[in-house]
């Protein structure tokens, strides 16, 4: 089935896809030298913010530019991960470094603190004990960035074992709560190493897009397919329509997960554009790939601007009305 998928995308995309793919595996590092040029300007003026007022002013300015509408697509996140990592090497201190637990450090999906606890447990001897302390000034502050948080975890675990999964998802398991969500970092991490300089994983196959997700014994396999269409999407650029048919053969189980992803990607790699992803999952030939495609863009507009307002907003005003069906009862 794969295989129709791929052919029917076209011999000369084909062809083009393959040198993308190999690029990616081969060379490795290429794609996110190409990322970080594209945001280098944006990303100096962030970290010259941070240096000399603070991961709150900071943090305040990428709103801004956020709101101006001042970010290639995606990359927000990318950004605020660098300037996370730039903010604990400049400061050494973890409290210092993510800033007062206020809604600006969730935005662009807490890229920022996932960047700061990426540095923190690269600098830690023991990133157990130091994570099950680190989201504390969360708990009762702002449940969705403490949850944001157990998240930027589980990046960090793959960072300081060197992206070995197995004993990342461990890691995970010995927090006192969480480790699921701690799970769902560890496979966005996974998934998304194939573009991260110098930041291999041995736990992604470029003729079996499924794996791990697909091997006996993996725990949280809905985290994991939730996270695979990333592999998809790096190695078949915006093949959005290709990713909702692929996900199918993930069987009835795990489908779900995979097709909210990719409704989830096509928001985030569109935006301001909110009529791409509107049309792309209105026009998937299942009923419930419909459904769970606008439960992605819906909850990536939560996660996105950490504001359940602003998925309401989608699914009350800005979505079509004869999409709204689609949205998620809780949105509505």
């Amino acid at each position: 089935m794969t295989g129709k998928i791929l052919k029917s995308i076209g011999d000369v995309k084909l062809r083009r896809i393959i040198a993308i793919a190999v690029t990616v595996l081969v060379l490795g590092g290429v794609a996110a030298v190409l990322i970080q040029r594209h945001t280098q300007p944006i990303e100096e003026y962030l970290k010259a913010i941070l240096i000399k007022e603070g991961p709150d002013r900071a943090l305040a300015a990428t709103e801004r530019i956020l709101e101006q509408r001042g970010f290639g697509k995606d990359r927000c996140h990318v950004v605020l991960h660098v300037l996370g990592r730039a903010a604990f090497e400049h400061f050494r201190d973890f409290g210092t470094a993510v800033g007062s637990p206020g809604v600006a450090s969730g935005i662009c999906t807490a890229g920022y603190i996932h960047g700061v606890i990426e540095n923190f447990f690269g600098h830690s001897d023991n990133p157990l004990a130091a994570a099950e302390a680190v989201c504390e000034r969360y708990r009762n502050v702002n449940p969705q960035l403490y949850g944001n948080c157990l998240h930027g975890i589980g990046h960090g675990f793959m960072f300081y074992t060197n992206d070995d999964l197995p004993k990342s998802l461990y890691l995970c398991d010995q927090l006192p709560e969480g480790g699921q969500t701690c799970s769902n970092g560890v496979f966005m991490e996974n998934f998304n190493a194939s573009i991260t300089v110098g930041h291999p994983t041995d736990y992604v196959r470029a003729d079996d897009l499924f794996y791990p997700c697909n091997t006996e014994g993996i725990k949280y396999k809905q985290e994991c397919y939730y996270y695979a269409p990333d592999q998809f999407l790096a190695l078949y650029p915006r093949q959005y329509k290709e990713a909702l048919e692929w996900c199918l053969e993930a069987g009835p189980a795990n489908q779900n997960h995979c097709i909210e992803r990719v409704g989830n990607r096509a928001f985030q790699d569109n935006y301001p554009d909110e009529e791409f992803a509107q049309n792309l999952c209105a026009n998937a030939t299942e009923e419930n790939t419909r459904a769970e495609c606008f439960e992605g863009i819906a909850r990536g507009y939560k996660y996105f601007f950490n504001s359940v307002e602003r998925a309401r907003e989608f699914c009350q005003k800005t979505v079509r009305p004869q999409y709204r069906q689609w949205c998620p009862a809780e949105f509505l």
